[in-house]
């Protein structure tokens, strides 16, 4: 028990010094939108930025979308958690979206980070806004804290149709775990 106080204490004492940014979630909804618009641009930047042939994956699509996230590993448990924006490029609709992720397996550490996914055509789109369920297994390690450090950026097919790419903002992990993700549409902002 004292060995798990002692850690909790580190990852909070860690989180606090890491940089992360948690950022100003707006006074009112036109805020709010605003912000998950601008970090939607800030994690397509990154994105193409450490994978340029994402750019083109991302201008054939149908659709996309953009989540900002924050993930802590402790011991056997994990959680992430975010906000986004998914975009219908071929009706130029934006549906503003929540994420939520719990896990098991092996891991220690915290990160923010961006996850995009990519969507071929409209049926892939529609169910990811409407159903918005995700189960993946994750191998993760990261060191990065603002410009500095190294990250793996992830990326695969979730089911065909969708790839998603994850890139870490800052933070430092290693996790082995089973998530299982729930996306939903934002009522306040939709």
């Amino acid at each position: 028990m004292k060995n798990f106080k002692l850690l909790t204490v580190l990852i909070l004492l860690a989180l606090l010094f890491s940089g992360f940014s948690f950022g100003n979630f707006g006074d009112n909804d036109n805020e709010r939108r605003s912000d998950r618009i601008a970090e939607g641009k800030s994690a397509l930047r990154l994105l193409f930025k450490t994978e340029p042939q994402a750019k083109k994956e991302v201008a054939d699509a149908y659709g996309f979308a953009t989540f900002k996230n924050y993930g802590m590993s402790m011991m056997m448990m994990s959680a992430d958690g975010g906000r986004g924006l998914a975009y219908d490029r071929k009706n130029d609709k934006i549906t503003y979206m929540n994420m939520a992720s719990g896990g098991m397996g092996m891991g220690l550490g915290a990160k923010e980070y961006f996850s995009v996914f990519i969507f071929k055509n409209a049926k892939v789109y529609n169910d990811f806004i409407e159903e918005g369920w995700e189960a993946n297994t994750e191998i993760d390690a990261s060191l990065k804290t603002k410009d500095d450090g190294e990250a793996t950026n992830e990326s695969h097919t979730v089911r065909k149709g969708i790839k998603l790419y994850k890139v870490t903002k800052n933070g430092a992990i290693m996790q082995v775990s089973l998530h299982g993700t729930k996306y939903w549409k934002c009522k306040d902002l939709n």
